[in-house]
């Protein structure tokens, strides 16, 4: 509901600097419940979508934090969306949306001609990478948010572990889920 878009914002002003964060969501459900996960704030987050909540809770905390001239919400489906943008016409790339990784894998394609060069493709969610974890279960599970890794024991969003791992041939740089990688010359 903004905290990312705060987040980003704030580290803006902190350097001076003059920016614009464009925030892509079609502020609509998406979730494929499974009621037996552990972390039950994902359901909890797909009731609020229906109700419009979620995207009016944004729109309130942006403006509450002083932002909102700073941020543009682009309400609709990244596939949509992402290519009416300017190519090459961003610094960084923040990708925290579905962990499906049908909708991962076309975000980062997506995303991808948006960074210049030097830029920075980044995102959230990547607890375990590929090599950390069971790659035949993950397979299996990629369409589904979160899961638990039989080989870690770990919950973890597959989608975005087999993205990642797709995207870029191998492991990323990544602290606490939150991963980055610079656009160079070669990709």
């Amino acid at each position: 509901a903004g905290d990312s878009a705060i987040t980003w914002a704030n580290a803006i002003k902190s350097e001076g600097g003059q920016g614009q964060i464009v925030c892509v969501d079609p502020w609509t459900p998406y979730f494929k419940a499974n009621r037996d996960m552990v972390n039950k704030a994902p359901l909890v987050m797909e009731e609020a979508l229906k109700s419009d909540k979620i995207f009016q809770l944004f729109l309130h905390n942006i403006k509450s934090a002083n932002v909102f001239s700073m941020i543009t919400p682009m309400r609709g489906l990244s596939d949509k969306v992402l290519l009416m943008l300017r190519e090459e016409g961003f610094n960084i790339a923040f990708i925290d949306g579905s962990h499906y990784y049908s909708n991962v894998i076309n975000d980062f394609k997506n995303s991808e001609k948006l960074i210049c060069k030097g830029g920075i493709l980044c995102g959230d969610d990547l607890e375990l990478q590929s090599h950390e974890i069971d790659i035949e279960f993950a397979e299996a599970n990629k369409e589904i948010d979160m899961t638990l890794d039989p080989k870690t024991g770990k919950e973890y969003h597959p989608g975005v572990s087999l993205a990642v791992r797709d995207f870029f041939k191998g492991p990323v740089s990544s602290s606490k889920g939150f991963w980055a990688m610079r656009k160079t010359r070669n990709g």
